[in-house]
Order: C-alpha cells, then structure tokens, then sequence
C-alpha cells in the first residue's frame, strides 16, 4: 500500500479523481461494449433481468448498450462482475490489442495466467528496481517463454495421445426378474 508521501499515491488519486478517467470513449469503449454484448448474448438472462441486477432502467442499460451515452469505468467493472467478465483479459485484449475477440484467445489466457506468479517472482527474489527490458530483451524473452508453453502443451499432447483407449463402462443390464424380485 502506498504511503502518502509516495509519488505514485498522488498519481493514483490524479488518475482516479481526474473526470477523464470515470470516461472511456473511441475505440476501447466500443471494444468493451462488443464484449461485454458478446457476454450478454451467451447470458440466460434477459436484459431487463441484467439492467434490475445493474439497479438500472432497461432504457437507460440500452442507452449504455447501444453508445448514446459514454461507458463510465463503474459501469464496466459491475457489468464484468455480473457477467463474469474477466477484467485484466478484457483490458489486454481490447486495451491493448485493440480487439475484443482476442479475449477468448487461450494463448491470451495463458498470458495472463503468469502475470501474477510473474510479478510475485520478481519482487520477492529481486533486492533492487528492475529496469525495464530493451526491445530486443523483451523479444528474446518472449521467445524462450513462448517456446517453454509450446514444449509443454506438446508433452501433454503426447502423453494424452499414448494413453491407450479404456475400456467402456457399462451399467449392467437388469433383468425383468431382478426388478421383479427387488419389489
């Protein structure tokens, strides 16, 4: 947690408190509005059923819907909640791809799946800063990460490719009589 006198805290409140900030608009904005419709069209819910559980108007939840009025960031994160949205997917597909479909990218959810043990492992062995990786570090890293998940993925592939096929279990045909003689 920072501590007051800390530079990043009086950024964080700047960012959070700044009005531009409750706002998303151009792009990511229509980004978070496909994804979260995408979400929306696979939930058994109706959307007057999703607005009452946003404690909204279905008028106004259509409004957010169709872009009449800017997505505020409160209004992202409950819609994530309530629709299971995964939101550090949600910002590295649309904020950073630039694409909404990429959320559903295994190769994306694996990604994000090492960002925390990542960063756990740097700041627990490391007892200095870390200076941000050159371009052609971050490539070279990137590569050795890329070739260590692909190794793995095809050792799982093998070892499910040589389990020999098990045989089929089967209920046991009951007979009229066992049936008959149970009763």
């Amino acid at each position: 947690m920072p501590q007051e006198d800390d530079p990043t805290n009086s950024i964080h409140t700047k960012v959070c408190k700044g009005a531009e900030s409750r706002w998303l608009t151009g792009v990511v904005s229509a980004g978070y509005r496909a994804l979260i419709r995408h979400h929306i069209d696979r939930d058994p819910r109706t959307l007057d059923a999703i607005a009452k559980a946003m404690e909204i108007s279905p008028r106004q939840f259509g409004r957010i819907l169709r872009g009449d009025v800017p997505l505020r960031i409160e209004v992202l994160a409950a819609l994530s909640d309530l629709l299971g949205i995964d939101q550090s997917r949600a910002w590295i597909a649309v904020g950073q791809l630039g694409d909404w479909q990429r959320y559903n990218d295994v190769n994306l959810a694996v990604i994000v799946q090492l960002v925390g043990p990542m960063l756990e492992k740097l700041e627990t062995r490391a007892d200095f800063a870390i200076e941000p990786l050159t371009q052609s570090a971050a490539e070279q890293v990137s590569e050795w990460v890329a070739e260590l998940i692909i190794s793995n993925a095809e050792q799982i592939r093998r070892r499910r490719e040589t389990i020999e096929d098990l045989p089929e279990l089967r209920r046991p045909v009951r007979r009229r009589r066992d049936i008959e003689g149970a009763a």
